[in-house]
């Protein structure tokens, strides 16, 4: 049977996140619904990484076996998935994979881009997808704060404790950058893997700095502190857009060369 590698959009705010939750209604069940119409069998896929609710996807990826045998192919799986699917969710790509491919453990880095808007009258149309902030916002200030993130850190300050005491909390950010963009401001956040709430939690670090309601010393002592006090507010999901994942390190360098604008662009539109 094949392995399937699927990328997938997805309006996040119409779901409580991607990973099943008793009760609430998530991308990963209404993706498994219509796999278990297609193969007339229960079939559990396995994606890239979660992303909490309300948080929107351009290239969440996931992977699974096929539980019997079947004649799609890489152009006509997707159209059938697509034909089923609610919206709010669009199966982008097909691809079939190795066998000892895996969404999540094969996966070498990330990139997350979330969208501020910088106006004092908010653009009813962005109001989903974006945080609007009204002050006045020092873009080198918070380009300064984006380059403490960079390299391996304890980001154990900027996450939600996990349900898992023994997860490492260390993780490297190879790009953190700022980027104007059509009157929006791209924060762009590329990494081995990010902790829960975590990018949130940089954005929120970010916008306080910048609007001067902290300094920069105040992030590294928050590194070096690694318990999660006195952090910053933690940025509305609504602005954050997990972008892509990397399953070989020449993709990732290849991205890492191009703009936040550009790679939104592309994926926004794919």
């Amino acid at each position: 049977m094949k392995n399937w590698k699927v990328t997938v959009q997805y309006d996040g705010a119409e779901y409580s996140g991607w990973q099943i939750q008793p009760d609430r209604q998530t991308v990963q069940e209404e993706i498994q619904i219509v796999l278990e119409k297609v193969y007339t069998m229960p079939c559990r896929i396995e994606g890239s990484g979660r992303t909490d609710s309300g948080v929107h996807s351009l290239g969440q990826v996931f992977s699974f076996r096929e539980p019997r045998e079947s004649s799609f192919t890489t152009e006509s799986f997707p159209k059938a998935l697509n034909s089923l699917l609610r919206g709010g969710i669009k199966i982008t790509r097909v691809e079939e994979a190795s066998d000892d491919f895996h969404a999540r453990f094969s996966a070498v880095g990330k990139t997350y881009i979330y969208l501020i808007e910088q106006s004092r009258h908010f653009n009813p149309f962005l109001r989903k997808y974006s945080w609007n902030r009204r002050y006045d916002f020092d873009l080198d200030k918070a380009r300064q704060a984006l380059q403490l993130f960079e390299g391996e850190h304890d980001f154990a300050s900027y996450a939600v404790k996990s349900m898992n005491p023994k997860q490492t909390t260390v993780r490297t950010i190879f790009k953190a950058s700022l980027e104007e963009w059509n009157g929006m401001i791209l924060l762009r956040f590329t990494g081995s893997g990010f902790l829960y709430k975590m990018v949130r939690s940089l954005t929120g670090q970010i916008v306080e700095t910048a609007c001067g309601l902290s300094d920069l010393n105040k992030i590294e002592r928050l590194l070096q502190a690694k318990d999660r006090f006195k952090v910053a507010q933690v940025a509305p999901a609504k602005g954050l857009f997990q972008v892509e994942v990397y399953y070989s390190q020449e993709e990732m360098k290849s991205r890492l060369e191009m703009s936040a604008a550009e790679i939104f662009k592309e994926r926004f539109f794919s």
